[in-house]
């Protein structure tokens, strides 16, 4: 299993399930630290393997880290994929809202990824001093 991952401003699925990802980033500049950054989105597109697509519901961790691998924050969500209507393999997209982080100081940060403890993706970032 792969996973593309992305960290924006705003998004949501349409009605027919397709992701609107608005203001894509990977730089946040703060004024001060510690700093509460008080809303983001993580988008998690995420595609099977042809053995993947029947193990039924499985768990999808997503974990901040920062640069000395403490981790900041961690979600968990039960997905299981769609069943597969045709030739292409299905995804699942999940969206996370992500409401006031705080950041203890400037650097290097990083959401990983794992289905149970596999990791499968990250998104790294940096947190700047304005």
């Amino acid at each position: 299993m792969q996973a593309t991952v992305l960290l924006a401003d705003y998004a949501n699925l349409t009605g027919n399930g397709k992701p609107n990802v608005m203001g894509v980033f990977r730089q946040i500049y703060a004024p001060q630290f510690p700093y509460r950054h008080l809303s983001m989105y993580l988008v998690i597109i995420l595609q099977t393997e042809p053995i993947e697509e029947s193990r039924g519901e499985r768990i999808l961790i997503v974990r901040l880290v920062d640069a000395d691998g403490s981790v900041l924050r961690q979600l968990e969500m039960p997905f299981r994929f769609p069943v597969r209507n045709s030739g292409i393999r299905p995804e699942a997209t999940i969206i996370f809202r992500i409401d006031h982080v705080e950041f203890p100081y400037p650097g290097d940060y990083v959401w990983q990824v794992l289905i149970e403890d596999e990791n499968i993706g990250q998104y790294e970032f940096y947190l700047n001093q304005q």
